[in-house]
């Protein structure tokens, strides 16, 4: 399992409103969106194509 993929999954689970066990539930409105790619509260930052992310850049 790669990093990004690890870190979604994490997520999903954080962002599940009826954990089962250790596994979000892919259910809940909460999984309905992380796996529609529109959960309000989940963001993805990437470098802008063909560059490289310095730190001073990806500071808010």
């Amino acid at each position: 399992m790669g990093e990004d993929a690890l870190i979604y999954a994490i997520t999903r689970f954080l962002m599940c409103q009826q954990p089962e066990g250790h596994k979000s539930c892919g259910k809940c409105r909460g999984c309905q969106l992380m796996q529609a790619g529109t959960h309000p509260d989940y963001y993805t930052l990437e470098p802008e194509k063909g560059q490289k992310c310095a730190r001073y850049r990806c500071r808010a």
